[in-house]
């Protein structure tokens, strides 16, 4: 308990002094660790692979990290260090090595509360339970601030309908969210589309897909406020280039 104590004491005096960070999460057990990286330009989590809870598997871990440290600096080009986020939740001890590690090698650590992770991944419709699920649910947990987020305030997020077994009906929008501001994002998707840009070219992979024009349209909406986040973000210029292949990489969700 106080060496516990003593980590989250380290963590808390350290503060972030940087724009950017990488999001890791780690699903832990007594012999292993599971890795994912939260990719905000894909809006994903990316699982990295499984390695031994040992110092030898946190050496490669870091490997990985740093290799993706470099990436995100060249892609925003920026002199600042990306800042690293561990995230894991507390099992029984078997985190404490790794976390003693992470702090060591200069890196923030996050134990967050296993039932809050849990809530938050059942408000997000994440219903897998694997080793790996978990750690690309706690690389994209920590990112509360992150494009989902904001999808869901504005109601711009998928909800789908189910009535028992046999009752199906087409999955549409939660417009739980700020409905002004869903309107002018859904505005000016219609306008978008209209343009020579990579939206049109999002709006017409899914309607060439078989998705309904509305549905397209309002995927559209969502996208325009994932890359206004983006941009916002990393604090720099749209790069119609840089997001246009950043979509090809993914499906709509």
């Amino acid at each position: 308990m106080t060496e516990m104590k003593t980590m989250t004491e380290v963590k808390e005096s350290k503060e972030l002094n940087v724009g950017e960070k990488l999001n890791v999460g780690v699903d832990v057990s007594k012999d292993s660790l599971d890795v994912a990286f939260w990719d905000a330009d894909r809006d994903a989590a990316i699982f990295q692979g499984k390695f031994a809870n040992d110092q030898k598997g946190f050496q490669t871990i870091a490997q990985k990290i740093g290799h993706r440290r470099r990436e995100i600096e060249d892609t925003v080009e920026t002199s600042e260090t990306v800042s690293v986020i561990i995230v894991m939740e507390p099992t029984g001890g078997y985190e404490q090595p790794f976390a003693r590690f992470a702090i060591q090698s200069q890196w923030q650590v996050s134990l967050p509360n296993p039932y809050h992770v849990k809530q938050w991944a059942g408000s997000m419709g994440i219903r897998a339970k694997t080793d790996r699920h978990d750690a690309r649910t706690l690389a994209q947990s920590d990112g509360e601030g992150d494009s989902r987020s904001l999808v869901a305030y504005v109601g711009l997020d998928p909800q789908p309908h189910e009535s028992g077994t046999s009752i199906r009906r087409r999955a549409s929008i939660s417009r739980q969210g700020n409905r002004e501001f869903r309107s002018r994002l859904y505005m000016s998707a219609l306008g978008g589309i209209k343009g020579d840009n990579p939206l049109r070219v999002f709006y017409k992979r899914l309607v060439g897909r078989g998705k309904p024009k509305k549905v397209a349209l309002v995927a559209s909406a969502r996208k325009v406020l994932v890359w206004s986040w983006a941009v916002y973000r990393t604090n720099t210029p749209f790069d119609a280039t840089r997001f246009q292949i950043a979509q090809c990489c993914n499906s709509e969700r």
